[in-house]
């Protein structure tokens, strides 16, 4: 038997934290290994029992969400987060980001919350240097955070930019693969990928996508297929962790694309 994602649970209110604790232990391959209502406990818990991953609303008393975060991070431990929040907003999602997390909109529907925690957690190692700028790409594209798609392109992404060999078996290897991590079947995640796309596609973000992606999008008359779109995101994606990595911290051209 595998063994169970460690969960670290943080909400202001401690009936939501005993509502949320009883319905993520219901899932198999979950256990909630300690729980807090402010952020200063929250953060001499985790020192002690450790998790996987941290589920945490952004307003708690003490140490905000995204503060437990980076305090958690300070102090060696490198879990991912998974915030929830009543507020979204650009600037809300870019801090997450940068928290080496994403964000929820609470409410939300515990499959949601679900596919976050072990998406957050299946993510290997080697994909993670690119996650700055495959947010940041998705977001100047226009993907709506909230669709299920939007979870699939961006750990697509992950696995392309790791393995570019992995866009000629798109259909066979790569839908296959990600079903799999999500429990979704592949024909399931092609699908919404495609949903994501056109939405994205429809609204016509073209300002900030050409600012992002200059001309990479500029000739598609139609809606890139989802081959077409991890071929051209793969490429971009790249060349923007190539000058990630090239500048050093304290440049501040090392974080001008991910506020476009």
């Amino acid at each position: 038997m595998e063994r169970k994602i460690r969960v670290f649970l943080a909400d202001p209110s401690a009936q939501t934290v005993m509502l949320l604790r009883r319905s993520l232990e219901n899932a198999a391959d979950l256990e909630v290994v300690g729980t807090a209502t402010d952020g200063l406990t929250a953060l001499d818990a985790l020192k002690r029992v450790g998790a996987d991953v941290l589920l945490t609303d952004i307003l708690l008393p003490g140490l905000d969400g995204f503060a437990l975060a980076d305090a958690a991070h300070g102090a060696g431990l490198t879990l991912p987060a998974v915030f929830l929040s009543a507020y979204g907003g650009e600037g809300v999602i870019a801090r997450a980001r940068r928290c080496g997390g994403s964000i929820l909109p609470k409410p939300c529907g515990l499959h949601h919350i679900l596919r976050r925690l072990r998406a957050a957690v299946c993510m290997p190692e080697t994909e993670r240097a690119d996650a700055p700028a495959i947010a940041a790409a998705l977001r100047a594209f226009g993907i709506p955070e909230q669709l299920t798609g939007s979870d699939y392109l961006a750990a697509a992404l992950k696995r392309t930019t790791a393995d570019p060999a992995l866009l000629g078996g798109i259909t066979k290897t790569l839908y296959p693969e990600l079903a799999q991590r999500f429990s979704a079947s592949p024909a399931g995640v092609e699908r919404a990928m495609r949903t994501a796309i056109e939405k994205a596609w429809r609204s016509r973000n073209e300002p900030q996508r050409r600012a992002f992606f200059g001309t990479a999008f500029a000739y598609f008359v139609r809606t890139p297929t989802n081959a077409r779109f991890l071929t051209v995101m793969t490429r971009v994606i790249q060349a923007k962790s190539a000058e990630w990595q090239a500048n050093p911290a304290s440049d501040p051209r090392r974080f001008a694309w991910l506020w476009m």
